[in-house]
């Protein structure tokens, strides 16, 4: 594993998220997106939040009830991919534009349509939606043809009411039983990995952010509803500057949404997330690209908890 300085930190965990995306792999939408207007006889990928797969639609759901609407600022795209990309659609020899088309339990509806790649559109939320289960985002070339392929993103809808807070108003109460208090400082125990201390240019960077009650007692720490919020992912050269986040889309700047979920740790637990970065960065603004060699830094932090684990590793030739 890679270096890790050293670790001290406040909370606990539990895995509620059923969901869990990853950006590990090599999904075909892991590549930048190209600009350019949609033509017959191209390959192409779409995404639901900057995934290409296993994306969540996070739902606001009124007390009971089993639909809702979709949060604002969570965007369709569509890409084209690398060339060594597979399981792609095809947009056929016809194609005008691309639909993107939702199919779930009660609810079939087009949500937006395309006609150039790398423009996102805004997930509908006018649309009522489940308050949970799964679905597919079908992004359909039209008019189509017999070669034309459609590119389907599975979702899971996720409801933000009810345990859902905004992270920037303080840790969560949480309704019905008690729960576990939070974690201190000494009773866990925060880690940042790498699984080598050294990388070719273009060799995936895969990262692990782990903490682990280190006490007798259960206790409670803050999730990110989507990966990349909590706990961080983020990559600084040795100027300080950040290279790479997991909130970013695309290798480029992007947001997360500021919503947590409390979890509970548990006695000698340990929980535990992986995020992989294919060594490519848009942030001066550009279009994404190599990094150069050097070191660089690797640091993760969980929300409401003191303190950033970090790991430092090279990207050199031979």
């Amino acid at each position: 594993m890679g270096r890790t300085p050293g670790i001290g930190w406040t909370s606990a965990v539990v895995t509620v998220l059923l969901f869990s995306l990853s950006t590990g792999g090599t999904l075909a939408g892991a590549q930048a997106p190209m600009a350019g207007s949609i033509h017959p006889h191209q390959s192409f990928v779409g995404t639901v939040n900057g995934l290409p797969a296993d994306s969540a639609i996070r739902v606001l759901c009124p007390g009971p009830a089993n639909s809702g609407h979709a949060l604002s600022g969570q965007t369709l795209q569509v890409n084209q991919p690398g060339s060594t990309a597979a399981n792609l659609g095809f947009t056929g020899s016809r194609v005008k534009a691309i639909v993107a088309n939702l199919s779930a339990a009660a609810v079939t509806a087009s949500l937006a349509k395309f006609t150039k790649y790398g423009l996102a559109a805004s997930f509908p939320t006018s649309l009522t939606v489940p308050c949970s289960g799964n679905g597919v985002v079908s992004f359909d070339p039209t008019p189509g043809s017999p070669t034309a392929r459609a590119y389907d993103v599975a979702v899971t809808f996720v409801n933000m009411g009810g345990d859902a807070t905004s992270a920037h108003a303080g840790p969560p109460s949480i309704a019905g039983k008690a729960a576990a208090p939070q974690c201190t400082d000494g009773q866990i125990r925060i880690r940042a990995d790498t699984d080598h201390d050294a990388y070719p240019p273009g060799h995936s960077v895969i990262m692990t952010s782990s903490i682990r009650n280190v006490s007798h007692s259960s206790c409670t720490i803050y999730l990110g509803v989507v990966p990349g919020w909590s706990p961080t992912f983020t990559v600084t050269n040795t100027g300080g500057m950040v290279v790479w986040d997991r909130c970013w889309v695309n290798d480029q700047p992007g947001a997360c949404a500021t919503l947590l979920r409390s979890h509970t740790l548990h006695p000698g637990q340990r929980y535990q997330q992986e995020a992989t970065w294919d060594q490519r960065s848009g942030a001066d603004g550009q279009s994404p690209r190599q990094v150069p060699q050097g070191l660089y830094t690797f640091s993760t932090h969980f929300r409401y908890m003191t303190g950033t684990a970090s790991a430092t590793f090279d990207i050199v030739i031979g």
